[in-house]
């Protein structure tokens, strides 16, 4: 009889709470057909089972065959009775009347909630049982059991005593002060229990429990799903203030607990969440600034996300032209904050160049590159800014020009002369060079500056007597 009292007196008394300043405990212990909690304590293990509903209570079942009945609605968490299996069936059930309170539908913080039952056992009727229950919740607290850290935990400090009678004698105390980590949506992931017993036949005893969630049926491993919003949901961004409001979308399979936020430059802080999450506006350096954001579910799972924002000013640079085929040299960029990782690429009809050699000159406020253009064909182009994972960060469209260079005729002019004409580009200089055949040596017979979009030059016939063959060179 004695063992049986006990476990059941201690069951009652073992519970589990919820967190935050108004909290319903029932989102931190939900009672599912199916949950199963094992636990483990030194070595050993103890497995909880909701079996099922009988007359409209659950049924928390542990491998042994004992039954907790257990009830949550608007009354809060409260338990009702116990089976234990027993030789004397007379000894198998006990009552509390009225049902014990664990914890009432709803908690405020620091607050003590107290309930009083009388345990009754069903075949001794002359033993009464007064249970006292207080619990209070301590406030929220990230707790790791093994290699799992649960965020915002509902921390619980409980203390339960009970005093058995018989014949108005007291017989039995029990005194138990418990600390609980309660997980939103997962129950209890650690109970710590310091319990001292006194007895008419052995006198006094104590020992303490430590019981560490190691397998949980609610537990789900799937990661938050956390994406940015505002300013972008590209991986890059770019702008010229001083400020910037970030603000996302989160989502999980149990429930987000958490949207934390750090940048590389010392900054930190706690995202609100209000369906989706945002951190506000935040003040920006001038350079490269990246975000990392990470979301925590209440089975312990994180995901990371980050977001790179450049604070720059960058100059339209002036329109540049050059030939089909040509280095395009010397371009510059100016502007404040531009930094050595930016990428610059000319974009023309779905083809794109890259530059390959950028360099942040003049304490980060000019960026100058070369461009080869070789094979590239004439066109119009645009400058497109971007960072290391390809975001866009700015475009200056037709910058640069492409024109195309051949000879566009060739005759016979008068007295013997040749007519040489070809497609030229403003302010460029060229040279007509002359050769007896493809093989021989080439000689510069002419130097002709740019006339425009189309430039000519007539070879005397004392020149063409000794050549017959003309090229023609731009010069830088």
């Amino acid at each position: 009889m004695r063992t049986s009292l006990e476990i059941a007196i201690c069951l009652a008394l073992l519970s589990s709470v919820c967190a935050q300043d108004r909290i319903h405990p029932a989102d931190y212990y939900p009672l599912l057909i199916g949950a199963e909690w094992e636990y483990e304590d030194t070595g050993t293990t103890a497995t909880e089972t909701i079996t099922g509903i009988e007359e409209g209570l659950f049924v928390l079942e542990d491998p042994d065959g004992m039954k907790t009945y257990l009830s949550s609605d608007t009354e809060g968490m409260r338990v009702h009775k116990f089976y234990v299996p027993d030789q004397d069936p007379d000894l198998e059930w006990s009552y509390f009347d009225p049902p014990l309170t664990r914890y009432p539908y709803e908690m405020e913080l620091g607050i003590e909630y107290e309930s009083r039952s009388l345990l009754v056992f069903e075949g001794l009727w002359d033993v009464e049982t007064f249970v006292v229950y207080k619990a209070k919740f301590q406030g929220f607290e990230d707790h790791k059991v093994g290699d799992r850290t649960y965020p915002l935990c509902a921390k619980m400090a409980i203390r339960d005593t009970s005093r058995s009678v018989f014949l108005e004698q007291t017989i039995m105390t029990t005194s138990t002060e418990t600390t609980e980590w309660l997980a939103w949506g997962v129950g209890a992931v650690e109970k710590q229990s310091h319990i001292v017993s006194w007895d008419i036949i052995n006198g006094n005893s104590e020992e303490s429990i430590d019981l560490r969630l190691i397998r949980c049926s609610l537990l789900e491993e799937n990661l938050p799903i956390v994406s940015f919003a505002s300013p972008t949901a590209d991986p890059a961004y770019m702008t010229d203030a001083s400020s910037v409001f970030i603000s996302g979308d989160v989502s999980d399979d149990s429930q987000v607990m958490r949207v934390t936020w750090e940048d590389d430059k010392g900054n930190n802080g706690l995202a609100t969440l209000n369906g989706g999450w945002e951190i506000g506006d935040v003040a920006l350096e001038w350079g490269k600034t990246a975000f990392n954001l990470s979301a925590w579910d209440s089975c312990g799972n994180v995901a990371a996300e980050v977001l790179t924002i450049y604070r720059m000013t960058i100059n339209e640079p002036p329109h540049n032209c050059c030939h089909e085929g040509e280095t395009l040299g010397a371009v510059q960029l100016s502007g404040q904050g531009l930094v050595e990782d930016l990428v610059v690429e000319l974009t023309c009809n779905e083809k794109a160049i890259c530059a390959t050699n950028l360099q942040v000159m003049e304490g980060g406020t000019v960026l100058q590159f070369d461009m080869d253009l070789k094979n590239s064909g004439a066109g119009t182009w645009d400058m497109v800014i971007r960072e290391a994972s390809q975001s866009e960060l700015v475009r200056f469209a037709n910058c640069v020009e492409t024109a195309p260079f051949c000879i566009t005729e060739m005759r016979e002019a008068e007295i013997a002369a040749i007519f040489l004409s070809w497609t030229s580009l403003p302010d460029r200089n060229y040279e007509v060079w002359s050769a007896a055949d493809l093989g021989g040596q080439w000689d510069v017979i002419a130097t002709v500056p740019s006339q425009g979009s189309n430039t000519s030059q007539e070879v005397s016939p004392t020149e063409v007597s000794t050549c017959n063959f003309f090229r023609i060179r731009a010069l830088p």
